[in-house]
């Protein structure tokens, strides 16, 4: 049916290293709860990561958890990608149901306890993701909190506007 076939372009997408295709192919199944769209947004989840939209990659790893607590991998991802923007208090929550699984590792444990620490790559990427994704409010916001903790108000106040 018509929802195999958007899986099936997917999936070809990604053999031909077509992300904006196969994104819209994921994209385009709906998010009804079923199994095939949390697949589905699985897979949008990690293209919008790697095409800079946190935002979208946030809410789709959302999606998947709400419809599959279980998924700690997304889990793990959903974690991160709070902790990485910003959002430490979203990021806590699921750091706590991961603790005792196998997928909470030594990363996941630097975050979860300490507070202030970055990743030394994550400006880094934040600054890639905002080439990619200039008006992504996720990415826009950890990068504000950079500039603030550097005390560059003004700069942090444009990203914000």
């Amino acid at each position: 049916d018509w929802i195999d076939s958007r899986m099936i372009l997917g999936h070809i997408a990604l053999r031909e290293n077509d992300a904006k295709a196969a994104t819209a192919a994921f994209a385009a199944i709906p998010s009804d709860g079923s199994p095939i769209s949390v697949e589905a947004a699985t897979y949008a989840a990690g293209l919008e990561k790697s095409a800079g939209r946190l935002s979208k990659s946030i809410a789709a790893y959302a999606y998947v958890l709400a419809h599959d607590a279980a998924d700690s991998e997304a889990r793990v991802e959903l974690a991160n990608l709070y902790a990485l923007t910003g959002q430490r208090w979203k990021a806590n929550g699921h750091y706590s149901e991961l603790i005792r699984q196998p997928e909470f590792g030594f990363k996941q444990m630097v975050l979860y306890t300490d507070f202030e620490r970055r990743h030394p790559d994550d400006i880094q990427f934040l600054k890639h993701c905002a080439q990619l994704a200039p008006d992504d409010p996720a990415v826009n916001l950890a990068l504000a909190i950079e500039e603030i903790a550097r005390t560059d108000l003004e700069s942090a106040r444009r990203r914000l506007e």
